[in-house]
């Protein structure tokens, strides 16, 4: 399990006593952003000026930018470069859009994505070739082949992490040392559970307790929802906007190339994609007519969505933020356009720090609820199949892998609910049918570190194993299959087969575990968290 705050035992700090140190992470797909305010246990949070006591970061190495680039190169130089960032050696080979492979995808996407890596290496064709390894050729294979996306973006963001740490060392030693540090991640506005997991288990590496020694607690914030905030608390305190209970508002990420809605009296985000509105361009900013246009054409759709939705909601505000946004002709177009509708556009005066600045402000609790620190899961928990394909009883103890579905370390969600879910397949034989044999799905909890045991031979006696069982006879007809002829010669003859699913719920008051097949449900069993 990575390094994670208190929190993961699942004790809830509390947030509010004393001094603190907010940092915000907001990891993008193209660039990073941190900021971060100190907070002292006399001030009041509710009642700061907007965004005047945030900082944002923007000493990066080799450019001051309000954002870094969330590129990493494992490629090995001698120029003297920090291979990260904005400072990456020519030739060197770079991993772009990481965040865009937190989500889980088919395997045949998987395996496509793993053939075009292969190829694009220079080495492929003489690696195939030969048979042999990367040594055995003399070349040596790239580090993040052996990578997962988690790892890629915990590597990145302990280093973005550990710059600020050894940038604000001098002058902020006392509050790294001593002062409470909460952590506040954002997030897109829709996003997979694996997703949002993910990336909060690379922040927890990346603020390990060895360098912050005085993290507390980690909460979550959505992409969106930060940006309103910072821009709708400046926009107040320059010309008088202000939202009311109720009202709902659209916020345009023209950087990232995304458009989403909410509803300010309750969770309501959606998203839409706009892939024409990514990588437009780098450098300095030209926007012409094309990009306007398409920015107007979501935002007439998303305007239309939201009013056939509901006749009751009052769309009274689109909040823009991103590096488009700073475009006067964009910002001036989408004015003029939403004008003639009633709407009011509001940016900030930071509409590339928007997000990560608002993010600081949700984590101190200005102009809106402070937010609630996320609790850890306490176990890992996973299953392991008894394989039975032969009528013959096994005197001997039979080691069997074990898939961790849940580990220890993941984060559970506001709503206090993981539910994941994983389908076995199963064989009886003819032997095995008539006698009322089952077929044993075992679930496994444990409290240890990683790594978790591979196998059902390494647990230990502290380890929590229950036993769900399934007949064949109980399986719903139309969910049983006979083996297919090409497959008799391996099982023999008379074998049939069904596919199990395991659904496992996580929750506060507990960890249930079902058999189901076909909506029927085989075995039940629940234990502790």
């Amino acid at each position: 399990m990575p390094p994670s705050p208190p929190a993961a035992t699942g004790t809830q700090p509390q947030v509010g006593s004393g001094s603190r140190l907010i940092v915000a992470i907001d990891f993008g797909t193209t660039n990073t952003g941190l900021a971060w305010m100190e907070i002292s246990s006399s001030s009041t949070t509710t009642a700061a000026p907007a965004g005047h006591a945030v900082r944002v970061f923007e000493d990066w190495p080799r450019s001051q930018t309000v954002k870094v680039p969330s590129v990493i190169s494992y490629t090995p130089t001698t120029t003297g470069t920090k291979q990260w960032g904005h400072d990456i050696a020519d030739g060197s080979e770079v991993l772009r859009w990481t965040k865009l492979e937190l989500r889980s995808q088919s395997r045949e996407v998987e395996l496509e994505r793993l053939l075009d890596t292969v190829r694009s290496l220079p080495f492929s064709t003489s690696l195939l070739r030969e048979g042999g390894g990367g040594d055995s050729l003399g070349v040596n294979v790239p580090v993040h082949l052996g990578l997962a996306p988690l790892d890629i973006i915990a590597d990145f963001l302990k280093k973005v992490a550990r710059c600020w740490h050894d940038a604000r060392l001098k002058d902020t030693q006392r509050l790294l040392q001593n002062v409470t540090l909460d952590l506040v991640v954002t997030h897109p506005g829709v996003w997979p559970y694996e997703s949002v997991n993910q990336t909060v288990q690379a922040v927890c590496r990346a603020f390990s307790k060895s360098v912050f020694p005085t993290v507390r607690s980690i909460s979550l914030c959505t992409e969106p929802e930060a940006c309103a905030l910072y821009t709708a608390l400046t926009a107040s305190a320059v010309d008088g906007c202000r939202l009311h209970n109720g009202d709902c508002f659209i916020v345009c990420d023209a950087g990232g190339g995304t458009v989403r809605v909410c509803q300010e009296s309750g969770p309501c985000w959606h998203q839409v994609s706009t892939d024409d509105l990514t990588n437009i361009g780098h450098g300095p900013m030209l926007v012409t007519t094309w990009p306007v246009k398409i920015v107007l054409d979501y935002l007439g759709k998303q305007i239309g969505q939201v009013r056939a939705k509901s006749a009751t909601l009052d769309l009274t505000h689109i909040f823009m933020s991103g590096g488009f946004a700073d475009s006067p002709h964009l910002f001036s177009r989408v004015k003029e356009w939403a004008r003639m509708r009633n709407i009011q556009v509001e940016k900030g005066d930071d509409c590339w720090g928007a997000v990560v600045r608002g993010a600081v402000l949700k984590g101190a609790g200005t102009g809106s609820t402070p937010l609630v620190p996320v609790k850890f899961c306490p176990r890992s928990f996973g299953i392991s199949v008894t394989p039975e394909h032969r009528d013959y009883d096994r005197n001997f103890p039979v080691e069997t892998r074990i898939l961790w579905l849940v580990r220890r370390g993941d984060y559970i969600p506001d709503q206090g609910l993981i539910e994941t879910s994983h389908d076995v397949y199963c064989c009886w034989s003819g032997g095995s049918i008539s006698s009322g044999r089952q077929t044993r799905v075992e679930f496994v909890a444990t409290a240890v570190n990683e790594p978790l045991p591979r196998s059902t031979l390494e647990l230990s006696a502290t380890d929590e194993r229950i036993v769900l069982a399934a007949k064949f006879n109980d399986i719903p007809r139309e969910a049983r299959e006979k083996v297919a002829r090409s497959s008799q010669r391996f099982l023999g003859p008379h074998h049939s087969e069904a596919i199990v699913r395991v659904e496992l719920r996580v929750e506060g008051s507990g960890t249930q575990i079902t058999l189901r097949s076909n909506g029927k449900v085989l075995d039940k069993r629940a234990t502790n968290l």
